[in-house]
């Protein structure tokens, strides 16, 4: 059983479960980029790829396999190990929102728009520019912004300078005065840098189209070369080639090309590749080879060879098959491979086979559990694996689920599954009220026909005739009941009117006179025929209602052990429902005729269609995720509260009404709930819905001097106590035994394996001396001092307890109330004297309880306190039936028990091994050792074991020895009348007369012929 009662720590301490060092130790993550192969791995793709590079024909390749093959890893392990080849690679992963839909499959038509082409084709262009050294391409229109180089543009400053200076300054006359040297000096400088000039213009019109129309006169003239290109690989087709020309490469690989779902984009690169490598690429040493990276299905098995000069098939390098042994590879590389059952990896191995969402998952978990405080027994790993996993596959409705605002399908199927569960436990709980109620109607239907046999029989044995003269009086109030035919209606209305009879309806005048028929009623009702038929009705009806009685008692038990055996979790109900099929229970919420239910229908139906969806659904089945998914959905710290303790909170900060299912709602920080219903004095302890079973059990496990006060507070929100804070007590104290039971099961275990493995060092320990040496989460003082605090407040509230064994109640409270001032208060009118005195079994502990009580181990301790509570309350038990041996014994040595036949013969055969003493128990009884307490019990008081004995019906008669009987006829505090009583049963023969001292005795042994 989950329980939420440990502190969960902080994410930066080490969790109880880890090693202290673990925290210290570096943090590694797995990449999600393509690994390195190894040689075995690589066997046969290195032989494909080295002839591919060999054969200078092959241009256009194919490396197609199956989603997370390996494609990328086989390229790269190759590429790695031939460090000569120069490549480049070309993702395309999709760009804008007009792609995404298409990427999803969502696209109907069979090729991608105008828009698309466009935006793919633009960022290939740009991502084989952004791969080339600039200086190789100077000529590309293409630029990749840089620094401006200062010299540069100073030498064109300089020229351009020059050249406006000398056009404009320069006179022809100066210039004609000049030495023929400097005039020619000036005159070439002049043109140079016009020509230069020139050609500055000229490479900046070709590369970046400044002029794209000339218009002269009337004439306009479009002087682009590109202007009339749609698609960019046309309008830029020139400075492509100009790139490859230059870039040197010996491959391009294009990744995730087949994402689109289109050829057209493949036919548009191998165009590209022909253009280059047949007409540009005839003087270059190699051609450019174009890899593929695509899926198998993206084309028809014709059209294989007519596309690619050459296909490189990879074989699935992970799937269901081997998901398993790859997923704990990962697991244990990172260490958390201890985390998870096999029973997990062994389920989430049918569904994940792509290596990079198992590394993102590993990745994620261990930010997860560094971040989560996970100190708390609550945590659990796998399920932190399970939401993880939940996350990757469904990342959209994961972040609505977290939110926990009644949106995200898992949410709303968690939610629905949970009222599932709680109409399901209802129902339940329904058919046994309908069956106890049907019983209990059996009952009164037994009461009414009980009383109408004895008015039946009362009415045959009366004579109205005999009681007054029928003809003058036959009124009974202003009814004649003469007029009723049924003899019975009659009788009730004679009885009614307390038996009296009058001659007239109304009393008028003196003429008006009434008999009283009471005394003639009672004469009859005491007639021995009447009671002996009486008591047989009676008895009958009596037995009918006692079966009736222990049928609802049956059914009050079955019931409340159904309800501890519900399905407390949605895990559990999922089981139970073995009759009705998973999608009905899981499609539940999506059922109404409210535009939502449509809605969510939509939702789920949408989230359904994923291949991933049976994963999801498996992981809430086998419970790895359930209703307490949210305790790990967010990155909390340790001052965070997890969903059910702000749900907790939220009730009652908004006043809501108790709801007996919030008692069980299990918090998982109670310290902290605690610590804000006390932040501002208590006044939020004055609201019924703090009643909560894990609160209740983290205050009883905190320091002492603050246990006592919060339980003294959280006792008094059951004040005034009514029916469901009864229910309350009832249900959390027969819970508390169950778990205190269950634990102590689990530590004897434990400590069985560890004796068997010579683990414990002293093997002469008891089980319970090693049991009350382990640390344990219920502990019986924890139980015993709420009982007390219980009693203390509510002394009356012990005869409300029923689901609670009540003498294990009645026996904690003895034990560890220390000075049982609340005994006198509990046993009102001796209420509580009696409950104990006629019960026959009260000294009798089931095994169970052994180690709960410490019988064991603390006689002087426990049995004491026992011992104690009975002197105080004045027990004497009337008939004592099985019993414990310690118990026994401390009954006989306190005397808390009457001296009569049947608890003498008890102590003797059970203390002192005295068989077959009933015809002479009181001579077993002196032949005793002196001291022994039940014969010093007997000495003190021997006229009522005497009177006990002779009025016993079970003994017949009494064979005591001589000397017995001279004991019991001379004993001066033993009455004659209990003499002469036991002389009648007695058998044994009187040898000489005189022995007696009472002539009167003497006399009755000589008629009795002893």
């Amino acid at each position: 059983m989950e329980h939420r009662q440990n502190e969960a720590k902080s994410s930066a301490q080490p969790s109880q479960e880890q090693p202290a060092t673990e925290s210290e130790k570096p943090i590694a993550f797995e990449k999600l980029t393509p690994t390195d192969l190894s040689e075995t791995e690589m066997q046969g793709y290195t032989q494909a790829l080295d002839f591919i590079f060999k054969e200078n024909d092959l241009h256009n390749i194919a490396i197609t396999g199956p989603y997370a093959s390996e494609k990328s890893s086989v390229v790269k392990t190759y590429v790695d190990k031939h460090n000569k080849l120069k490549g480049i690679h070309i993702s395309l992963a999709y760009f804008s929102p007009a792609l995404e839909s298409r990427i999803k499959r969502q696209k109907q038509d069979n090729n991608l728009n105008l828009e698309d082409e466009l935006i793919i084709e633009k960022k290939i262009i740009n991502q084989l520019v952004h791969q080339i050294d600039p200086e190789k391409i100077p000529a590309t229109e293409f630029r990749i912004k840089s620094e401006p180089k200062i010299c540069c543009n100073m030498i064109w400053a300089v020229i351009i300078s020059v050249l406006i200076f000398g056009t404009i300054f320069i006179d022809k006359a100066w210039l004609a005065n000049l030495p023929s040297v400097y005039r020619n000096l000036v005159v070439v400088s002049l043109f140079l840098c016009f020509v230069s000039s020139i050609y500055k213009l000229i490479d900046l019109q070709n590369r970046k189209s400044l002029i794209s129309k000339l218009k002269i006169f009337e004439n306009e003239i479009d002087i682009s070369s590109s202007g009339n290109d749609v698609y960019y690989f046309d309008k830029y087709l020139n400075d492509i080639i100009y790139i490859l020309d230059k870039s040197q490469l010996d491959y391009i690989v294009f990744e995730d090309i087949d994402r689109y779902d289109d050829n057209l984009i493949l036919n548009k690169l191998r165009e590209l590749n022909y253009i280059y490598n047949k007409k540009y690429g005839k003087n270059k040493p190699k051609p450019i080879k174009f890899f593929y990276l695509i899926e198998d299905e993206i084309f028809e098995s014709k059209d294989w060879t007519k596309f690619f000069d050459s296909r490189l098939p990879i074989i699935l390098g992970m799937g269901n098959a081997n998901s398993l042994g790859k997923m704990e590879q990962i697991f244990e590389e990172r260490n958390i491979r201890k985390d998870f059952s096999i029973t997990l990896l062994d389920t989430l191995s049918l569904y994940l086979d792509d290596i990079r969402l198992i590394k993102n998952i590993c990745n994620e978990y261990i930010i997860y559990k560094t971040r989560i405080a996970h100190g708390g027994s609550w945590f659990k790993h796998e399920k932190l694996l399970a939401i993880i996993v939940y996350k990757n596959i469904f990342p959209a409705d994961f972040s609505l689920t977290r939110l926990g605002s009644g949106q995200g399908v898992v949410h709303r199927i968690i939610d629905s599954l949970v009222k599932q569960k709680s109409e399901y436990c209802q129902k339940e709980i329904n058919k046994i009220n309908d069956e106890i109620d049907v019983i209990k109607q059996k009952v009164a239907f037994n009461e009414v026909n009980k009383s109408f046999r004895l008015y039946q029989l009362l009415a045959s044995k009366l004579c109205f005739r005999e009681m007054f003269d029928c003809a003058k009086y036959q009124y009974v109030g202003v009814k004649n009941i003469f007029s009723l035919m049924d003899k019975v209606e009659q009788i009730k209305i004679f009885e009614k009117n307390h038996w009296r009879i009058a001659n007239q309806a109304y009393q008028i005048d003196d003429s008006y006179q009434e008999i009283h028929c009471k005394e003639y009623v009672e004469n009859i009702q005491k007639e021995e025929k009447y009671v002996q038929e009486k008591y047989k009705i009676e008895i009958y009806h009596k037995n009918i209602e006692a079966e009736l009685e222990a049928d609802i008692k049956k059914l009050a038990e079955v019931k409340e052990k159904q309800q501890q055996n519900f399905p407390k979790k949605i895990t559990e109900f999922i089981r139970a429902q073995q009759d009705k099929s998973v999608e009905f229970l899981f499609e539940r919420h999506t059922k109404g005729e409210d535009k939502k239910y449509a809605q969510y229908k939509a939702e789920y139906e949408k989230l359904s269609s994923s291949s991933y969806f049976p994963l999801l659904r498996v992981l809430i089945i086998q419970g790895y995720i359930d209703e307490y998914y949210s305790d790990y959905t967010s990155a909390y710290n340790e001052q965070g509260l997890s969903r059910n303790d702000t749900l907790f909170l939220r009730n009652i900060y908004e006043r809501k009404s108790s709801d007996k299912g919030d008692w069980e709602l299990e918090l998982t920080k109670p310290e902290l709930v605690l610590e804000r219903l006390k932040k501002y004095k208590n006044t939020h302890f004055d609201r019924e819905s703090v009643l909560n079973y894990s609160l209740l059990d983290y205050i009883l496990v905190t320091k002492k001097v603050d246990k006592l006060e919060n339980l003294s507070i959280f006792i008094s929100l059951l004040e005034p106590i009514d029916a469901n804070q009864v229910w309350f007590v009832n249900k959390y104290l027969a819970r508390y035994y169950s778990l205190l039971i269950e634990e102590e099961m689990i530590l004897a275990q434990e400590i069985e394996q560890e004796k068997a493995q010579k683990v414990l060092i002293q093997s002469n320990k008891t089980l319970t001396q090693a049991l009350a040496k382990r640390e344990r989460q219920y502990k019986p003082q924890y139980l015993g001092l709420l009982i007390q605090q219980l009693n203390q407040r509510f002394p009356l509230l012990w005869q409300q307890i029923d689901l609670f064994d009540l003498k294990l109640y009645f026996y904690l409270l003895f034990i560890y109330d220390d000075d049982l001032s609340t005994l006198s208060e509990m046993n009102k009118e001796q209420a509580l004297k009696e409950r104990i005195e006629d019960s026959a079994d009260f000294l009798l502990i089931k095994d169970e309880w052994h180690n709960i009580l410490y019988f064991d181990n603390y006689w002087l301790n426990n049995i004491a306190k026992i011992s104690t509570a009975f002197n105080a309350l004045g027990i004497k038990f009337k008939k004592i039936g099985e019993s414990t041996p310690q118990l026994l014994k401390m009954v006989e040595t306190g005397n808390h028990y009457e001296l009569n036949q049947a608890n003498v013969q008890h102590i003797l055969e059970n203390r002192y091994h005295q068989e077959n003493c009933a015809t002479h128990m009181i001579q077993t009884l002196l032949a005793l050792d002196e001291g022994v307490p039940i014969k010093s019990y007997f000495l003190d008081n021997p006229e009522k074991l005497v009177l006990s004995i002779t009025a016993s019906e079970d003994i017949v008669i009494i064979d005591d020895n001589e000397d017995t009987v001279l004991f019991i006829l001379n004993h001066k505090y033993i009455s004659l009348k209990a003499k002469i009583a036991y002389i009648d049963k007695l058998s044994t023969v009187i040898t000489e007369l005189n022995q007696i001292t009472n002539e009167e005795i003497r006399e009755k042994l000589r008629q009795k012929q002893k």
